[in-house]
């Protein structure tokens, strides 16, 4: 089993921009890895961590408005705008779901 999952990765990793690590959590063995040790930006642990601090923080019904803080948001972003209201549910989901980094 082990074999086949090391030969699908191979496979489809050809491309890949971003690290790889398939390890043997039993063991801690690395099986595969790809750019392993290439550095790159934290963008989407970013989103997860921001969304674990907003839920330990807030409702999921708590409401917020957009302010001007959107004007430094970049990247990839659900285009919402300066005023509009959204409760921490749909920020969270968009921010995870549709990577809107205006949202965080």
């Amino acid at each position: 089993m082990k074999k086949l999952l090391l030969l699908i990765l191979l496979f489809i990793s050809i491309n890949v921009k971003a690290s790889i690590v398939v390890m043997d959590a039993d063991s801690g063995r690395i099986l595969y890895s790809q750019e392993k040790d290439k550095r790159m930006l934290i963008a989407s642990t970013t989103k997860v961590m921001t969304a674990i601090v907003a839920l330990e923080n807030a409702k999921l019904s708590d409401k917020y408005t957009v302010g001007d803080e959107i004007d430094m948001a970049n990247g990839s972003m659900i285009y919402s705008k300066k005023g509009e209201t959204f409760t921490l549910y749909d920020l969270l989901h968009g921010l995870l779901l549709r990577s809107g980094n205006e949202l965080a």
